[in-house]
């Protein structure tokens, strides 16, 4: 979000095309980045039935914030063209700073208890090891 933001001022700054087609391009690449680590912590925030819905929330929030924007711009373009850039990088900017200081990567990183359903193999196999013993493994036997 940041590099995003980042280049949204390079892009705000600039006047020649071919630096509006390399940061359109950079731009497009570093929001491509933030869906892994967005995906990875809606698995542990919410449950297997849950999930469907909350991602689908999540991905109309780009819509809306994408709509919003619009709006803005629309209204920030009679002062500069360049405000249209500055300012949401400045509101990305802030909202990256926020997650920054608020945003955790699991209930457990808060010693809230782990969310039914989302824990991943390796956890589920220890688990099954302190409550059965250990699992024989192919080659194991001989």
């Amino acid at each position: 979000m940041v590099l995003s933001a980042l280049t949204n001022i390079l892009f705000g700054m600039s006047t020649a095309v071919a630096a509006f087609g390399l940061f359109w391009m950079l731009n497009g690449w570093f929001q491509a980045m933030g869906f892994p680590p967005c995906a990875r912590l809606m698995t542990h925030w919410f449950s297997p039935k849950e999930l469907a819905t909350k991602m689908s929330i999540w991905n109309s929030s780009h819509s809306i914030g994408a709509g919003l924007v619009v709006v803005l711009c629309g209204y920030l373009v009679g002062w500069d063209w360049r405000l249209c850039f500055f300012v949401p990088a400045a509101i990305a900017l802030a909202g990256a700073v926020l997650l920054g200081f608020l945003l955790r990567d699991t209930p457990e990183s808060l010693g809230l208890p782990e969310v039914e359903g989302t824990a991943s193999p390796t956890s589920l196999a220890s688990r099954h090891e302190t409550r059965y013993g250990r699992v024989l493994q192919l080659g194991d036997v001989g």
